[in-house]
């Protein structure tokens, strides 16, 4: 029993235990749960400690010898760190060498003071104090300290005494009182001795009324540090030290930064770091005399900086010492100066500084040193940057420069190498003038200095770079001479007036990639030849266009004449002369091409007499082509147009290329690239008659198989054009499938040239067939036949031609284009022949028709021909020259749709309502066409008397087709005949009144008509028996061969006897009476009014209608002078009529108009673009331009700058320099304000208004209806690129042309409200309109807008209430527009942005209610990022709006269910905006920032591990002890 007592025992302690064990882990994992750790952050800055503190860092990394910083750093165990007594410095002391005991200071920190004109003055000397707090709570300030590092006192009274009268014996009445030494008191102590100071010591001697002893400064060791010199700005950083906090006493207010090992300090290697880093207020800085080092990042970002006077003991400046410090214009760095080297990134981004005076004791240039600084070396008056000393009239030691030195400095025009630079010392790489795009003379004094490119910047990337002058200057006999030869480099002779480039091309013979052969050319400054040589046989020869700063300005007979081999050659810009038998005998050359034929003023006899040869080469082998009849080739390429002297040259009749037996040739001239034209002189082999005739342009088709226009088919196309061509084509395909596909400007040009043709000046003539593949070949009876022309086709993807100096347009010309829309003509003779622009139904292939809508003639004209215009069903605007003075018959037959063709107020014709008239002396004359649309549109059916008042004659066919022509009245005019066919085919003329001056009506005047009645004066004599279809000559309709006529006339006349001998025409003895039935109706079939007109008279219409919003407008068709049964239709516009709008015109200073903006009443103009103004800033506008209610002038407001203000930047937004590059709203523009204005309309949306070309136009569709949505932008302009064409708020650039933009929308597919359950779902194709997403808070969150996938990971917390909410996500113009101003005030331009626009706003639980009273409430809400964003990922960014200005907001981004999420919490609630830089793409542009096992702190596996242990102690049972039972007696 003893036995089991005890197992019981030990199995309740073992359970005891075991349970207390389990409540310590469990607290301790408590406690370690609430152990605070630092946040997760992205790597920042590197820390680097005092290996890396090097002034040069090698390409392979490895450390240069001896490149160890000279700047002290301050080793463990000594780092306390003293401040001036006025806290603005803060620095340590170390020994001024090894063995010297006398100390310097070293410069660690510094508290930003206000400073007296910008100026900051570092100190040669400081004095030592440390923070000195008294008690708690009691006074606090900087106290001086002694080298014991113990703060000093004075004694402010000493001890008072008096005599014991009794025993003679001074008595201490009170101690003496001591004070620290404050540097605020300083005016009590500065004065006293070194050793007439005091420090507190527990055996002092000295006792002080507040209790404590003091001994006297009386050793060196004790007294105060004064008068210590200042030697270095250092490199390491300061961190405030916690100790510190609550302290009493001297306080240690400040240590030094400590890296990664305790004994580690960290030297600055980040721009947060440097002593003065970021300090704004600095414009001016000198130092000290004494000062020999400045460390890294020391002045980095002190934009204000402007000046520094540095000492001439100055030995170093650090990495980056004054990077960034983009203000800066002038160094005080003197030549005498010790300094060794200009460090790393010393003066990066210093884009002030123009000039740098080197000091002759530097040797090295390191790495980046002077990269960004654009100005450097700009100055003409210094003459570019020069490293030599010349400016002293000394030697410099420069003997290296790293990589990069220079690059990107952009002003940089010219550099001096001094001679101490050698192959010895150094071989400067090209990469150091990276970016030097202005570069262009770089004169080298050492005869040895080489210079090297590297694999990632070149040779060829150098010369790319540079300006095309550039050149070299050096010895002619140097390394550097050396190095332009081998790499096709301009180069000067020193001491010369002769500059070289020497080419080295492929030479005959030459395999694969060799080129052997050098061409050599020297000029002067006087652009003349001096030497050309040329050392192997070549084919191929491109001039150069500059040799540096000159050209080749002549052409002479001694440089190519009589070359055998020569069979292209490239002319540069530069020459202006070809000079009498430059290529004389130059028989195989085939290619010609000038980079500006406008330059060429003078080619001379026998030039390009390449036929005609006095001796053959040696080697030549190709000698007899004299004595065939072949046709030699030779080409020019180069500028098209009348004047330009190659081009005449080559349309010259003389200018034959032929000799001997040849057959008679002419020089083909070529467009060039992308234009493509060939042009040639052609001649009758008849008649001798010749013109410039365009032979071939480039065919969409053409491009788009891409095997025609190739390098090995035409002179001019590279390799590069043919790919450009491709991605062209594809492109443009793209494009018309989806308008958000990217067309370049270049891509336009290249598609245009086939789709949008334009045919220069000089161009006289076009070949046969070329467009239409067809030509009109007229019969002997007048008609013509289509005949198509051997291998031509009829060009059926072109859309515009646009001729300038054509003479000539053949028939048939565009027959079969049946995508041509648009014919231009602006010059030359224009004889529009017989059928010239007819269509011919059968050219363009089966269904086909003709597109085109407009004819416009602006210059040249002379003469329309028969149907000149036939078959052109959808033409609608025509518009003639004033010179055309003839027109053939119905030169516009079977154009239904043409009411009016313009005569540009010439004297011969004329259109009113829709009928061409002759004029005589400015009078209507004669009728040339009624226009078939007569009585169709907006012209009555009726034609009046009044109308044809002094009318004498009718053009045969002049009504002929007019269906809709109802009754016409001869009766005031002096027609005197109605010739063939006048009235065929009209097939709703009821009655013609003939004039008393008509004698006589010809055959078929009305055949196929369907007159009724004719009113005929008994003037007429004669009347042609088939003038009328009668039974005896029946109308070419079997269904209705003939109408009964009823004839008003004369008794006895010729009329009444025409009458009686035909059954179907009677005689009335009364005026015609007959009605017509009038139908007006509503827009949506509704008859408004019926009734019956009287022939001649006018229908009387019903009450205006209304429709609800729109503004009536009219009826059509015209209902006065009724002659046939008409209905007539309400026309409607829409009540967002521009017309209903205000114009606002923005007035600069100068009257000069910028923009008008068209704005509807109350509402605010758009801000437009600030304009610039030199020497002033732009302050705003006056008036205001909010609540328009009448057509408004604002002008713009003006400040005038201080004399030291530096450059305007001329805007609001944020831009900076003065160039009015900026952008902070509608109508920005780059550069000067152009005071040409074109118009932009905006369909369905606001922004109408005036603009320059290049103006950036912002433009907010209106809100939609609330079963429509926003689609997206369209424009008729196919130039126009919109930022983001399905945003209801974007912008377009303006072209230099009137341009009208529509908002389109369409119908919601998927719509619903809150009804507070989890309906919202992803429908898969970007359209997320969900409905009611609930979170567990009882937040409902509705979606409603486009491009939102995955809606189902939604959730959003309210802060700051218990309510249930709703939260809704939209789509709202006024909210797009918002964020698109403040995203173009931040980025000054939309180009690189993708965004997604939503408006978050928060409503009751009802969802009804909106609340605009959000004031201390947020949400933190998480969406799926937008579908057009999701590849962008973390590189995207969350924004709202607030006073018109981007509110970043700190996004975080997750993968929630594999859904790409981003997470943000709104303050406010309005414009928010998703959106991407896509210039400024991080290398990764995917992210899943799911939690990560790698992302959890080691602390909370401790955590869960304790927590684990503490369950399995608690719930862990023991084997129970079995109870023995006791043992049988």
């Amino acid at each position: 029993m003893r036995k089991q007592g005890m197992k019981k025992k030990n199995y309740k302690l073992r359970r005891r235990i075991r349970r207390t064990l389990g409540v310590i882990c469990l607290i301790t994992a408590i406690l370690v749960a609430y152990i605070p750790v630092p946040e997760t952050s992205a790597a920042g800055d590197v820390m680097y400690t005092w290996d890396d503190l090097i002034g040069h860092v090698s390409a392979d990394g490895t450390v240069g010898a001896g490149n160890r910083s000279v700047i002290p750093v301050i080793p463990k165990g000594c780092e306390t760190i003293y401040t001036t007594g006025d806290g603005t410095y803060q620095f340590a002391f170390v020994n001024a060498s090894d063995t010297s005991p006398d100390k310097i200071a070293v410069i660690l920190g510094y508290n930003a003071t206000n400073l007296t004109d910008n100026r900051l003055e570092i100190p040669s000397y400081v004095e030592a104090y440390t923070k000195f707090n008294e008690n708690v709570g009691g006074r606090t300030g900087y106290v001086a300290v002694g080298r014991n590092q113990k703060p000093l006192y004075y004694m402010s009274a000493p001890a008072e005494y008096e005599t014991d009268v009794s025993t003679g014996n001074a008595v201490l009445i009170s101690e003496a009182e001591f004070k620290p030494c404050y540097y605020t008191d300083s005016v009590n102590w500065s004065t006293l001795d070194l050793a007439q100071f005091y420090y507190r010591d527990d055996a002092g001697a000295y006792n002080g009324a507040d209790g404590y002893k003091y001994n006297r400064t009386e050793t060196n060791a004790e007294q105060w540090i004064k008068s210590v010199p200042v030697m270095y700005i250092g490199n390491q950083s300061l961190t405030s030290n916690p100790a510190a906090v609550g302290a009493t006493g001297a306080v240690q207010e400040w240590i030094i930064a400590e890296g990664t090992n305790a004994s580690d300090k960290v030297i600055n290697m980040s721009s947060a770091n440097g002593v003065f880093a970021n300090e704004s207020n600095i414009r001016t800085l000198v130092v000290g005399e004494n000062l020999m080092g400045i460390g890294n990042y020391a002045f980095y970002g002190c934009t204000a900086l402007e000046r520094i006077e540095l000492g001439n003991g100055l030995t170093e400046i650090g990495k980056y010492a004054f990077a960034e410090c983009v203000n800066m214009k002038e160094i005080g760095l003197d030549f005498t100066s010790r300094i060794q080297y200009i460090s790393d990134y010393t003066f990066l981004n210093c884009r002030a500084m123009t000039t740098f005076k080197i000091p002759a004791s530097v040797k090295m240039i390191y790495d980046h040193a002077f990269e960004g600084c654009t100005r450097l070396g700009s100055d003409s008056t210094t003459g570019g940057l020069d490293l030599s000393g010349a400016a002293e009239g000394l030697n410099v030691t420069l003997a290296q420069i790293g990589y990069y030195a220079f690059k990107g400095c952009t002003g940089l025009r010219e550099l001096t190498l001094p001679e101490s630079i050698s192959a010895s010392t150094d071989t400067v790489n090209l990469n150091n003038f990276e970016g030097c795009n202005s570069l262009t003379h770089i004169l080298v004094e050492s005869p040895y200095t080489t210079f090297e490119g590297t694999t990632t910047y070149t040779v060829d990337n150098f010369k790319g770079d540079v300006a095309t002058t550039f050149y070299f200057e050096a010895n002619g006999t140097s390394a550097t001479h050396t190095f332009t030869k081998e790499n096709a480099i301009a180069f000067k002779y020193s001491d010369e007036d002769r500059y070289e480039i020497i080419q080295r091309v492929k030479a005959i013979g030459d395999v694969g990639g060799a080129k052997t052969a050098e061409l050599t050319y020297q000029v002067n400054s006087l652009n003349e030849l001096l030497y050309f040589n040329m050392t192997k046989e070549v084919e191929e020869v491109e001039i150069p266009a500059s040799i540096g700063p000159y050209g080749i300005s002549a052409i002479n007979s001694g440089s190519f004449s009589g070359n055998c081999f020569l069979k292209k050659i490239t002319i540069p810009a530069t020459v202006t002369r070809i000079n009498e038998s430059a290529f004389k005998g130059c028989h195989n050359l085939k290619d010609v091409i000038f980079a500006d034929a406008a330059a060429v003023t003078f080619i001379g006899t026998d030039a390009f007499a390449t036929q005609v040869v006095e001796l053959h080469a040696t080697g030549c082998t190709n000698k007899d082509f004299l004595t065939t009849n072949l046709s030699p080739k030779l080409t020019f390429t180069g500028t098209v147009g009348s004047g330009i002297i190659p081009y005449d040259f080559a349309m010259n009749p003389s200018s034959t290329i032929n000799a001997g037996a040849q057959t008679k040739s002419y020089i083909t001239y070529y467009s060039g690239w992308p234009t493509n034209l060939e042009i040639q002189y052609t001649a009758d082999p008849l008649t001798g008659a010749g013109a410039a005739t365009l032979v071939d342009y480039p065919t969409f088709a053409e491009l788009k198989a891409g095997s025609k226009y190739t390098s090995s088919n035409y002179p001019y196309i590279t390799s590069d054009f043919e790919t450009a061509a491709r991605d062209a084509i594809a492109d443009y395909e793209s494009y018309l499938i989806d308008k958000n596909t990217e067309v370049t400007d270049y891509q336009w040009q290249i598609v245009n040239a086939a789709l949008n043709l334009s045919v220069p000046s000089g161009v006289k003539a076009y070949a046969t067939g070329l467009f239409s593949g067809v030509t009109g070949t007229e019969g002997t009876d007048g008609s013509y036949t289509v005949t198509p022309v051997s291998g031509q086709n009829a060009d059926i993807n072109i859309q515009t031609i646009t001729f300038a100096d054509i003479d000539e347009y053949t028939p048939y010309s565009f027959s079969g284009c049946k995508s041509l829309k648009q014919i231009n003509i602006t010059g030359g003779e224009a004889k529009l022949d017989d059928y010239a622009i007819a269509y011919d139904y059968t050219s363009g292939g089966a269904g086909s028709e003709s597109a085109l809508t407009t004819f416009n003639m602006s210059a040249g004209g002379s003469s329309v021909g028969n149907y000149a215009f036939c078959n052109n069903e959808q033409l609608a605007n025509v518009t003639l020259s004033s010179t055309v003075s003839s027109m053939g018959l119905r030169p516009f037959k079977d154009c239904p749709l043409l009411e009016d063709v313009g005569f540009s107020g010439g004297p011969y014709f004329t259109t009113s309502n829709a009928i061409i008239y002759g004029l005589d002396n400015g009078s209507k004359d004669s009728i040339v066409q009624c226009l078939e649309s007569r009585g169709k549109l907006s012209t009555p059916g009726s034609i009046s008397g009044s109308e044809l008042a002094g009318v004498t004659s009718i053009a045969k066919e002049a009504f002929m087709d007019c269906e809709e022509v109802g009754s016409i009245d001869f009766g005031s005019s002096s027609v005197t005949a109605i010739p063939e066919k006048a009235f065929y085919n009209t097939s709703s003329l009821y009655s013609v009144t003939l004039p008393t001056t008509c004698k006589s009506i010809s055959k078929d005047a009305f055949a196929d008509s369907n007159v009724r009645y004719l009113d005929i004066p008994g003037s007429v004599t004669y009347i042609d028996p088939k003038a009328f279809n009668t039974p005896e000559y029946p109308s070419t309709d079997p269904a209705k061969p003939y109408n009964t006529i009823e004839f008003y006339c004369e008794s006895g006349s010729a009329a009444e006897t025409y009458a009686n001998e035909y059954d179907n025409i009677k005689i009335t003895d009364k005026p015609i009476t007959t009605t017509f039935d009038v139908i007006f109706w509503d827009w949506d079939q509704t008859i408004l009014k019926e009734e019956s007109v009287l022939i001649g008279s006018d229908a009387t219409p019903p009450e205006n209608p209304v429709r609800e919003g729109y503004t009536f407008t009219g009826w059509l068709p015209n209902y006065t002078n009724v002659s046939r049964d008409m209905d007539i239709v309400a026309q409607y516009q829409k009540i967002d009529s521009e017309d209903t709008k205000y114009t606002v015109r923005f007035i600069d200073y100068n009257d000069n108009v910028l923009y008008t903006q068209k704005v509807a009443s109350g509402e605010s103009a758009i801000t437009p673009q600030a304009p610039a103004r030199d020497g002033y800033t732009f302050t705003g506008w006056r008036p205001a331009i909010t609540n328009i209610t009448k057509d408004t002038d604002t002008y713009a407001q003006y400040e005038k700058n201080s004399s030291n203000g530096g450059n305007n930047g001329g805007n609001n937004g944020g831009n900076s320099g003065g160039n009015n590059s900026g952008n902070n709203g509608n109508g920005s523009v780059s550069g000067n304000n152009s005071s040409t204005l074109y118009t932009l309309t905006v369909k369905n949306g606001s922004g109408s208004g005036s603009y320059v070309a290049g103006a950036t136009v912002i433009i907010v569709a209106n809100e939609p209806a609330s079963t429509q949505q926003f689609s997206k932008w369209t424009t008729d302009n196919s130039s126009i690129t919109f930022a983001s064409s399905t945003v209801a708020a974007t912008t377009m650039v303006m072209p230099a042309a009137n341009a009208t933009v529509t908002a389109n929308y369409t119908t919601k597919s998927n719509t619903g409200g809150n009804n507070g359950n989890n309906s919202g779902t992803n429908n898969g194709n970007g359209n997320s309109t969900s409905s009611g997403n609930k979170n567990n808070t009882g937040t409902v969150i509705v979606i409603d807008k486009n491009g939102l996938s995955n809606t189902g990971v939604v959730s959003a917390t309210i802060k700051g209430s218990s309510d249930n909410f709703v939260i809704k996500i939209t789509e709202n113009a006024q909210a797009t527009e918002a964020i698109v101003k403040a995203l173009m005030d931040e980025y000054g331009s939309l180009d690189n942005l993708k965004y997604f626009p939503m408006d978050i706003s928060l409503y009751d639980s009802t969802g009804k209610n909106k609340i605009t009273d959000t004031s201390g409430l947020s949400i933190s809400i998480t969406l799926p990022l937008p579908d057009s964003l999701i590849t962008y990922a973390g590189n995207n960014k969350v924004a709202g709006v607030v006073n018109d200005k981007l509110d970043k907001l700190g996004a975080k981004f997750t993968t929630i269910d594999g859904v790409s999420c981003v997470t943000f919490t709104a303050e406010h609630f309005s414009p928010y905006v998703i959106y991407v830089d896509t210039s400024r793409l991080s290398e990764s542009s995917v992210v899943d920032n799911s939690p990560k096992t790698g992302d959890i702190h080691p602390k909370w596996f401790a955590v869960i591990g304790l927590s684990c242990m503490a369950v399995i102690l608690f719930v862990k049972r023991d084997k129970p002890v079995k109870r023995q039972m006791p043992a049988k007696a």
